[in-house]
């Protein structure tokens, strides 16, 4: 992704890629997020109030977009303890979606010319702006990870205040300490990882290819489930059913039909090992989700794919699924 080579995406070295991953795998937890899901439903909340206006006014609506600011706001709001507003305002929504674009479009220049986006990010914005405005968009949304970086590196190296003394009259009562309130706190508070990874920079780098990675995919994945859920009335009928049955406790935990509709419905390996071990490898994912031999008939939407009472066929096709992030 363009201009963060020191985020865990970016990272080649295999034994830094797992350290790196391992900071931030406590706060991407399914424990953690379940601790801040009355945040997280506010902002769904927020999303279905602006798709109940969307149909009072019989208005166009553009889902897509629509589901970008809910993931944004969403992703925000859990790695930085604020979200962005974009479900607030369909403009700063349709700015992110421009910038998010051209990171897309960045990335095969950067990888040619790696020195790029590291000259970009020294250049003022307002030189930037009048040469290429959707550049200066990228520009703008790296400089705002710094600012959060530097200040929560600088408040944890100021000292708290001291508490007060103890009352020898009060019983002592240990308490959890809570869960660390932002991506950037829980990276410094992690013990596992040396002083350099807790650069700002660095920080700043993991913070963006987190917001990206989180909001951009879920989009897309909410768009294309929503087409394909409402082109097959059978399958809408049985989600419902499930959904139905998991709320408003489990959230579709262990709900078949609810996993296997969020299921890609399209997923054998290259011969890595005729490849070099100091190469960095990476793959072309579709080329197995689209495999035929593999999926049967993997351009269609189909979720019973992932039903079947064959525990066999269920892990030959685990052991081939492949989406993106899988891997170390």
């Amino acid at each position: 992704m363009s201009g963060v080579p020191q985020g865990t995406f970016g990272t080649i070295d295999h034994h830094v890629h797992r350290q790196r991953r391992a900071a931030v795998k406590t706060f991407v937890s399914k424990r953690t997020v379940r601790n801040v899901q009355s945040a997280i439903r506010a902002v769904i909340h927020q999303l279905c109030r602006n798709l109940d206006e969307y149909e009072a006014s019989q208005e166009v609506c553009l889902i897509g977009l629509q589901y970008l600011a809910w993931s944004t706001d969403s992703v925000s709001r859990y790695l930085e303890d604020r979200p962005f507003g974009l479900l607030d305002n369909v403009e700063r929504a349709r700015e992110w979606d421009r910038t998010l674009k051209t990171v897309v479009e960045l990335t095969p220049l950067v990888k040619q010319f790696p020195l790029f986006m590291p000259l970009i990010l020294h250049l003022p914005g307002w030189l930037v702006e009048p040469i290429s405005p959707a550049l200066n968009l990228v520009l703008r949304m790296h400089r705002r990870m710094q600012r959060r970086a530097h200040k929560a590196c600088a408040e944890i190296t100021t000292p708290p205040p001291s508490p007060p003394p103890a009352s020898s009259s009060q019983p002592f009562h240990p308490s959890t300490p809570p869960s660390p309130p932002n991506i950037y706190d829980a990276i410094l508070a992690t013990t596992s990882i040396p002083p350099s990874e807790k650069d700002p920079d660095r920080i700043a780098q993991e913070a963006l290819t987190l917001l990206v990675g989180g909001s951009s995919t879920s989009a897309r994945v909410m768009a294309r489930l929503t087409f394909h859920i409402t082109s097959n009335p059978a399958v809408s009928r049985r989600l419902f059913a499930d959904l139905q049955a998991a709320f408003p406790h489990d959230y579709g935990n262990d709900y078949p039909t609810v996993t296997a509709t969020a299921e890609p419905s399209h997923p054998e390996l290259e011969q890595l090992e005729r490849i070099s071990y100091l190469a960095p490898v990476s793959m072309t994912i579709s080329s197995i989700l689209m495999d035929p031999s593999i999926f049967h008939d993997p351009y269609s939407f189909l979720p019973d794919r992932w039903l079947s009472d064959d525990p066999e066929e269920q892990a030959r096709l685990e052991k081939f699924f492949v989406p993106f992030g899988k891997g170390t």
